[in-house]
């Protein structure tokens, strides 16, 4: 695999990834929906169509609605501005700007990859990204944003590989400065493909602020051990769920404070500066005597704070526990440095606390400054819109999710383990790790099908698996040090990692309840990375052991092949070609069912309602979970005049889960007293909708 492959293969990728979704742009209609799995993406249909339409950002027609990330929010109001004229339209352009979004995030991916793998590796990564059962079902088949947050996110790696080729030397220049402003450019991208994206971007900038040769690793490193060691420290003491939320006003005190207190102790302590030179007794003092600082003071602002009657529960042990853990953190930390470092990497001799203080305020200054400037005018100017537009900084959706962490409700529970929080997911199909687990989980279903092992040996299997998966990288990494290092070092593996994970904490560690898959992307993306330096490591080592080079290559191409063959099976099962006459409208049976049992002009409030919201005709959906509904909205809900709200707007009846309306929070309070059941089909119960006690 040459020149000549490298130059053909994105065209191949294009290709296959645009025949796939112009077939199923072109299919019948009752087909076209099938592509469209989430009811979540029709709120954004429904709201960019209201938009066009010049009604504002709303869903039913009457109340603003803010639960949106604005980069998919903008490429979908020209889109469903056609929806004026068939509804289908939209949907079938929708499904060409997905693959032009899958296809330009492959070829970003393979031209990324070429520039430091190996191209077979580089290749088959690339290809199984665009084309695989696992993936393309989160980032193409849903509707939501995950396609554009999957290509600006591959888009901004790629450039910050890129700028790492371009700039070896430590010394800046104006053409640097562009450079780092430009990332700053797409980092904005980024950020608004998905909100929480910011954690992507703050660990990228610190990335960018502290380059090569100036201890990246231990900072970034730092960062992660500072946030979880505080999440970790308050599960160890008091558990999880309900008792773990009580004390959520303490927790963000002590996250916010341990980030400040423990990083500036750190980069005064000389932490972020190690020397080959020193001794293992000499470097163990320095982590233990920085350890002992920031967590004494970090334990007596606490303590100050709680005195004053900030928050009302802080349980002092908390202090200890998280002292403890960041020290073995950082010895962790110092010896993983030292192992991935370059020599040249840690030359030098210690400096005084004053110098080190103003060498990190002056990279602050001179290369944060370039590139979190555009961030920081992105991110206000947004949130001052949405303020002015929707009285919310920022969506109404994210608030409401962290609201019902506090609730009895079917939309699940705040985490209950350290694995979980950690992302570990008992379905292993889903979750954040789930590209690393699902096709483990999958090898497992089979041995188990064919009586290799039992039906209750399927979740050890897969760990096993994994397992032994992980000891073979770790071995290649041994066996191949340099190349190792090179590889996570030229294709920023760290600060896409460092990004996903504390997305990941920020979810599991504040109560927030009901992720959904397509919220993972940097994840997959870290996996992808690990999967891509693990499979140059490989054939490297293939190729070392004198194995011809056409044969690595010929397995790839035969397990490309395979993953083609399978999405085409499961594309042609999702999207039929052909669909009986009788059988052309059926994805319309429930909505007509329910404009049969209502009359034109209705308002009717529903839990979930995006789907039904956008097909129906002459009447009005209001979203009842509030995910795509006011902040009016979400405070009625909050404090007991929700009911009294929806009587206002008119509200005539509800069409949801029996169960769910009746029996569970917040809807159990709001409806209390104030339905009568009409009728069940489509899996659902309509009830008539009266407050008579409501002023």
């Amino acid at each position: 695999m040459g020149t000549r492959f490298s130059r053909i293969f994105p065209y191949l990728l294009v290709i296959i990834t645009l025949a796939i979704h112009i077939f199923v742009s072109i299919a019948p209609a009752n087909s076209l929906v099938n592509w469209f799995t989430i009811d979540d993406a029709y709120y954004y249909f429904k709201e960019a169509q209201h938009v066009s339409e010049g009604l504002g950002f709303t869903f039913d027609g009457i109340n603003t609605a803010s639960g949106f990330h604005p980069l998919w929010m903008f490429i979908c109001i020209p889109v469903f501005a056609l929806a004026r004229f068939n509804l289908l339209l939209p949907l079938r352009i929708l499904v060409i700007i997905a693959g032009i979004l899958n296809a330009a995030s492959g070829v970003l991916l393979f031209t990324t990859f070429r520039k430091v793998l190996a191209v077979a590796p580089a290749a088959l990564l690339s290809f199984f990204w665009v084309i695989s059962p696992l993936v393309q079902p989160v980032i193409s088949h849903n509707g939501m944003e995950a396609g554009i947050n999957a290509f600006a996110t591959i888009l901004f790696i790629s450039l910050l590989v890129r700028y790492e080729m371009r700039t070896k030397s430590v010394k800046e220049s104006k053409e640097n400065w562009k450079s780092l402003a430009g990332l700053g450019a797409a980092a904005v991208l980024v950020l608004f493909s998905r909100l929480d994206n910011i954690f992507l971007v703050a660990a990228a900038g610190m990335w960018l602020v502290y380059r090569q040769g100036e201890k990246r690793y231990p900072v970034t490193l730092a960062l992660l051990l500072s946030v979880a060691s505080v999440f970790v420290s308050f599960m160890l003491r008091i558990g999880f769920r309900e008792a773990y939320i009580q004390y959520l006003p303490s927790i963000y005190w002590m996250l916010a404070l341990s980030i400040l207190l423990k990083m500036v102790v750190f980069a005064l302590g000389g932490l972020f500066d190690l020397h080959p030179g020193q001794t293992f007794w000499k470097l163990g003092l320095r982590v233990v005597l920085a350890a002992t600082t920031a967590g004494g003071l970090l334990g007596a602002v606490m303590l100050g704070i709680y005195s004053l009657g900030v928050f009302d529960r802080f349980p002092r042990t908390v202090i200890l526990i998280d002292w403890g853990i960041t020290l073995a953190g950082l010895l962790l930390i110092t010896g993983l440095y030292r192992w991935l470092a370059s020599r040249e990497a840690v030359t030098g001799q210690p400096v005084s606390i004053w110098k080190q203080a103003t060498y990190h305020l002056n990279l602050w200054r001179q290369r944060g400054s370039a590139f979190f400037a555009p961030v920081a005018a992105a991110l206000i100017l947004y949130m001052g819109w949405s303020k002015l537009t929707f009285g919310t900084f920022s969506p109404v959706s994210g608030q409401i999710k962290h609201w019902w962490g506090t609730l009895y409700t079917v939309y699940g529970k705040p985490v209950n383990s350290l694995v979980e929080f950690f992302g570990y997911d008992a379905r292993l199909k889903r979750g954040p790790w789930s590209l690393a687990l699902s096709g483990w989980t999958e090898l497992a279903e089979k041995m188990q099908r064919l009586h290799w092992i039992r039906k209750d040996e399927t979740a050890s299997t897969v760990g096993l698996l994994f397992l032994a998966l992980l000891a073979a990288f770790i071995l290649l990494a041994a066996f191949d040090r340099q190349r190792f290092r090179k590889n996570i070092h030229a294709l920023a593996l760290l600060p896409l990692a460092a990004g996903s994970l504390l997305q990941l904490f920020y979810y599991n560690g504040t109560g927030y309840v009901n992720t959904r898959d397509w919220y993972w992307i940097s994840q997959m993306l870290t996996i992808l990375w690990l999967a891509a330096v693990f499979t140059d490591l490989f054939y490297h080592r293939l190729l070392a052991w004198k194995i011809p080079a056409f044969i690595p290559a010929a397995v790839m191409v035969i397990f490309g092949a395979a993953w083609l063959g399978s999405y085409a099976k499961d594309i042609l099962t999702l999207v039929p070609p052909a669909v009986v006459p009788e059988n052309e409208t059926a994805y319309l049976g429930p909505i007509q069912l329910l404009e049969q049992a209502t009359e034109p002009g209705a308002v009717i409030g529903s839990t979930g309602g995006g789907n039904i919201a956008y097909f129906i005709q002459d009447r009005t959906i209001v979203n009842l979970d509030g995910l795509m509904n006011s902040t009016a909205y979400f405070d009625g809900m909050k404090d007991g005049t929700a009911a009294e709200f929806l009587n206002r707007m008119g509200m005539d009846y509800v069409f949801a889960n029996a169960y769910m309306v009746t029996k569970s929070e917040p809807y159990d309070r709001i409806f209390a007293g104030r339905l009568t059941q009409l009728d069940t089909f489509a899996n659902a119960t309509l009830f008539r909708f009266t407050c008579e006690d409501c002023r």
